[in-house]
C-alpha cells in the first residue's frame, strides 16, 4: 500500500476535480476522497492508474517533498 502524499496537490495542478479525476483514472471519487485525505492508502494498481491519469511518476506522489511536483511542472512547462 502507498502513502500518496501528493495526491490532491498534483490534482491541482491539473486543474481537475476528483470526478474528473476519477473518470481518467478508473478509480472511484470515493477512493481518490479517502487516498486524498490519508483515511486509506492506495494500493499498487490503484497509485499506477492515479499517477498515469495526473502525467505523474509513482514516486512523485508518494514524495512529502512538494518540490518534487513544482520542479516537474516548470519542466514540463519548458521553464527548466
Amino acid at each position: 500500500m502507498a502513502k500518496l502524499w501528493n495526491l490532491l496537490t498534483a490534482r491541482h495542478y491539473q486543474g481537475l476535480t476528483q470526478d474528473e479525476l476519477a473518470a481518467r483514472s478508473k478509480v472511484s471519487r470515493t477512493a481518490i476522497a479517502n487516498i486524498e485525505s490519508g483515511r486509506n492508502n492506495a494500493k499498487p494498481g490503484t497509485a499506477k492508474a492515479l499517477a498515469d491519469a495526473l502525467g505523474y511518476e509513482i514516486w512523485q506522489l508518494m514524495s512529502d517533498d512538494k518540490n518534487d511536483l513544482r520542479k516537474q511542472v516548470v519542466k514540463s512547462n519548458g521553464f527548466a
